[in-house]
Order: structure tokens, then sequence, then C-alpha cells
């Protein structure tokens, strides 16, 4: 990955918890079924599964 968007993530990560629960009103929308998302991508995925970059941490604990 670009250095450059490591830097973004890096930014972006102080944040990320209030964006993915819904507190930025610029990315509510977004996230606004967050929690279902990441249910289906659980429920539907076989075989090994490997997470990997910045976040925090929600999908792989559906796992």
């Amino acid at each position: 990955m670009a250095k450059n968007f490591n830097d973004l993530f890096d930014a972006w990560s102080e944040t990320y918890d209030q964006t993915v629960v819904g507190s930025d009103v610029e990315y509510k929308e977004v996230f606004a079924h967050y929690e279902q998302i990441l249910d289906e991508v659980a429920k539907n995925s076989k075989g090994f599964i490997v997470e990997f970059g910045v976040g925090t941490g929600n999908l792989t604990e559906k796992f």
C-alpha cells in the first residue's frame, strides 16, 4: 500500500470508531447499516479469513 494511503488512514484512525457508529454526520448514511453489513460478510465467509489494514477490528471479531 502506498505511503500516502497509509498516512490517510493514520489521520482517519483517530475518529474511525466515532464514524462507524454514526457519530460523524458526514458518514452517517454510509455506516447506517454497518453492523448488519459486518454480520452478513462474516456469515457468508468460507475458509480462511485474513483481515488487514487500519480499522477497528470489528470484522475480525465477527469472524
